[in-house]
């Protein structure tokens, strides 16, 4: 309780009315967060629905493939720091929205900075409507039919269009605070539960496939590898965040995120 209060004591005025909102531009030019929070963002915004659904099938199915992706978020930390000082070297860092972008402009030009725009566009369209799927997938799994899928996923569309419309990325921060802490705690409590459950039974009776990729072609865990570990450096959602924390304390966030 006492760390639910330190995290979240900054952003009780969030949730005050007469708060006004804060856009973007302002939040990249002067607005900061503890670099505690901003790793608790950051690992929500990466996880998303994913830790909950994907990652708990890849370690039944695809034998290695999960540790392999892990492996690839912590090798994907050096290369954003990288990108961080090349940007801070570059005076780009605090320009545009999330300095990314002004990056690219500074280097490639403006028409690499749109292809950039519609690619990001495509990436996370495509992120969010598997996490839908998967949702959709799981609930009619457990007995709720196509009727409840729809009510379930329209419900948490509108509540993430509702809070950013009112509140912008603050909104989007106060619940990355929720989200963070409720994954954080579903990241513990599955290994937690399957020890407990392995102890009182003597074994886990289905212990999956085996090897580098299980039941997955060999190519899937080394090209999920190389995708991911290329996407992290140009990820505008980590940036995003990032330029709301103090320079001095960019590794300290990262290294937080990839542990």
């Amino acid at each position: 309780l006492i760390l639910v209060y330190t995290v979240a004591k900054p952003l009780l005025p969030l949730f005050s009315p007469s708060h006004r909102r804060i856009n973007d531009q302002e939040y990249s030019r002067g607005t900061s967060v503890s670099w505690f929070f901003c790793a608790l963002s950051i690992f929500a915004s990466l996880v998303g629905g994913f830790i909950v659904f994907g990652l708990i099938l890849i370690g039944y199915e695809g034998g290695l493939t999960g540790y392999i992706l892990g492996a690839a978020y912590l090798f994907g930390v050096p290369l954003v720091r990288y990108g961080l000082i090349h940007a801070a070297n570059a005076d780009c860092l605090g320009k545009g929205l999330f300095s990314l972008y002004a990056l690219l402009h500074e280097h490639y030009g403006p028409q690499t900075q749109r292809c950039f725009y519609a690619l990001v566009i495509v990436l996370f369209t495509g992120v969010l409507a598997g996490q839908f799927v998967a949702i959709g997938m799981v609930i009619q799994q457990f007995g709720g039919g196509e009727a409840v899928s729809l009510l379930v996923l329209g419900v948490g569309v509108a509540g993430t269009i509702t809070y950013t419309l009112l509140q912008g990325f603050k909104g989007v921060l106060a619940n990355d605070l929720i989200q963070g802490t409720l994954e954080g705690f579903i990241g513990l409590a599955i290994p937690v539960s399957v020890m407990l459950y392995a102890h009182h039974n003597g074994a886990i009776l289905s212990i999956g496939a085996h090897g580098i990729s299980g039941v997955y072609p060999i190519w899937y865990p080394i090209c999920a590898f190389m995708f991911l570990l290329l996407s992290f450096p140009t990820r505008a959602d980590i940036w995003q965040r990032l330029v709301l924390v103090d320079p001095k304390k960019h590794s300290w966030t990262l290294w937080y995120v990839g542990i």
